[in-house]
C-alpha cells in the first residue's frame, strides 16, 4: 500500500536517517468519536486490492515492541474537516 497525502495534512512524519526503504508519511489531525486522532490514508495496489477481494487480510506492522491503540477503516474518500495545507509539498 502507498500512503496518500490528504488535503488536510498538517504534518509530515519523516523517514529516519539510514532507512532508504522508508518514505515520509503525511498526516492529518481529525476528530473521531470525540477524540483528536492522527490520521493517514493508504491506497492498495491492484494486487493488494485483488487479495483483499479474495478475503485477504490487512497487516499492520509497527517498529518496536508495542504501540498505542489503533483504528483501521475503509473509506471512500478523505474525511471532512481540518485545513488544506501544503504539507504534501
Amino acid at each position: 500500500m502507498r500512503p496518500i497525502c490528504p488535503p488536510n495534512a498538517v504534518k509530515t512524519l519523516t523517514a529516519p536517517e539510514g532507512e532508504p526503504d522508508v518514505i515520509d508519511l503525511h498526516v492529518a489531525v481529525e476528530l473521531i468519536d470525540g477524540r483528536e486522532c492522527v490520521v493517514s490514508y493508504w491506497r492498495p495496489s491492484r494486487e493488494q486490492l485483488a487479495t483483499l477481494k479474495r478475503d485477504g487480510l490487512v497487516k499492520l506492522a509497527v517498529a518496536g515492541r508495542t504501540h498505542p491503540p489503533l483504528m483501521l477503516d475503509a473509506v471512500e474518500n478523505f474525511e471532512p474537516g481540518g485545513v488544506t495545507t501544503t504539507a504534501c509539498g
